[in-house]
């Protein structure tokens, strides 16, 4: 598999994410959350779900306290 960058927005924020490759039919590589210019790995897609989904509530929780 190629290298394959994609850009994501979900509730107003901007997630850049640069598959690297795959092992185990399933994607590793990065993922940037640019407002929070926050960079992590994953290795695995259910760890980028989790990280998308852990990003989405801090922006929720953010919004509740506002």
């Amino acid at each position: 598999m190629d290298k394959k960058t994609r850009k994501v927005e979900l509730y107003g924020q901007t997630f850049i994410i640069d598959i690297k490759g795959s092992h185990n039919n399933t994607w590793q590589g990065t993922i940037l959350w640019v407002q929070k210019q926050k960079k992590e790995s994953f290795r695995s897609t259910l760890e980028l779900i989790r990280l998308l989904d852990s990003a989405v509530e801090t922006v929720k929780e953010e919004e509740q306290k506002n």
